[in-house]
């Protein structure tokens, strides 16, 4: 593959180059489904993507979870009495004898009554909740490891033995397969899971329909990653990355030290460890089209944060940009990837964005460590503040 350098331009973003809304707590949470969990003291709240708050009064969070799809979060008085709420204050779920579990966006309601407390004939009642927190399937029993929502129409059932294996339950026909599978994958863009079997002693991966139909056949020793742009990341026994197409021919060839998910077309791929070009550090790193072009050289910047689970990540966020690091700086920069342009930011870490936002983390100039949030331009649109005493 042909080596193209693109130049790329620094910038540097002013903290005052664009209105700021103050946000006042003491802590300020990370973005997830268009809100963030904000706190003061022990009084925790959301607030979204506009700073506004949104009060959830005495209720308290299920720890680790944060807001879900349709404004729904799961809520704990103690680990026995669980339930789920909206952001507009409805009770979806009473926070009684039930455990929250949050699996692939859906909700997993099991019973957490006592077994000796129940009465003559009575039994553990479970069930699995869509996104907007309505029964999808019931069943018997509280344990959390024997049925794995895949997607809103399709289960994943645990034989409950040893090696464990997983079948597959269609909820709109009621059509199972056979216990055939050691690990099953939430659907990607494209409607194909991916899933692994046994097969001469050994666990291989290959693509299925939403109707357990074989798509692509199940020969990858790695897990590939999911389709997106019609291509997935494939990782060979010798510890190489390519790409495929939905016919499960390579259409990138698999030749790259690392490689991660397309997105928008483009990809982040890494060609070697580490060169000296012309005396100046080069990491690898290149982004590339989806014929396999390099349009980037990031030279010696490289992505943030690391991440080794290839087939999870793209580096891409809001399809337009991607968070850099550099040896030179302890700053982070963004890459904007329609136009090549690196901007060099002031702050320590940038999270990961969501509904077009990001948590940073910078000095205020005086020594004290702030945190904010930032758009996809890398500027601070939201930033902690404190009230003044007077």
């Amino acid at each position: 593959m042909k080596n193209r350098f693109l130049l790329i331009t620094l910038l540097l973003i002013s903290f005052s180059s664009i209105a700021q809304t103050k946000l006042y707590y003491d802590e300020l949470g990370e973005f997830k489904n268009g809100y963030a969990i904000v706190k003061n003291g022990t009084k925790i709240s959301f607030i979204d993507s506009l700073g506004q708050n949104i009060d959830i009064g005495d209720t308290k969070l299920k720890k680790d979870t944060g807001m879900q799809k349709n404004g729904l979060y799961a809520i704990s008085e103690d680990y026995k009495n669980e339930g789920i709420k909206s952001v507009t204050g409805d009770i979806i779920v009473q926070p009684k004898n039930n455990k929250i579990l949050i699996k692939n966006n859906l909700f997993v309601k099991l019973d957490s009554r006592d077994s000796w407390a129940l009465k003559n004939g009575e039994k553990l009642e479970s069930e699995i909740l869509n996104k907007k927190g309505e029964p999808i399937f019931k069943f018997q029993g509280d344990s959390e490891f024997t049925f794995y929502p895949i997607s809103d129409n399709i289960l994943a059932v645990s034989n409950q033995k040893s090696p464990k294996h997983y079948k597959l339950v269609f909820l709109d026909t009621k059509d199972e397969t056979e216990y055939i599978y050691n690990e099953v994958v939430k659907p990607d863009d494209n409607g194909l899971i991916r899933a692994s079997i046994e097969r001469d002693g050994k666990i291989k991966w290959g693509f299925i329909d939403d109707r357990g139909k074989t798509v692509i056949d199940f020969m990858y020793t790695n897990p590939p990653g999911p389709f997106y742009n019609g291509l997935a990341v494939v990782k060979s026994t010798d510890n190489k990355f390519g790409y495929i197409d939905e016919t499960n021919n390579v259409n990138i060839n698999v030749e790259y030290i690392s490689a991660y998910n397309f997105e928008d077309n483009k990809a982040l791929v890494k060609i070697y460890t580490m060169k000296y070009i012309d005396g100046v550090i080069n990491n690898g790193y290149r982004i590339i089209d989806n014929t396999g072009k390099i349009l980037y050289d990031l030279a010696d910047f490289s992505p943030y944060p690391n991440q080794s689970d290839y087939y999870n990540h793209s580096f891409m966020e809001s399809k337009r940009i991607m968070v850099l690091q550099s040896g030179k700086s302890g700053n982070k920069s963004i890459l904007n990837l329609d136009t090549g342009e690196i901007t060099e930011t002031k702050f320590y870490t940038i999270g990961k964005f969501n509904s077009g936002l990001a948590r940073v983390y910078f000095n205020d100039g005086n020594n004290k460590l702030l945190s904010g949030y930032i758009n996809p331009k890398g500027e601070l649109v939201m930033v902690q503040a404190k009230k003044s005493q007077f």
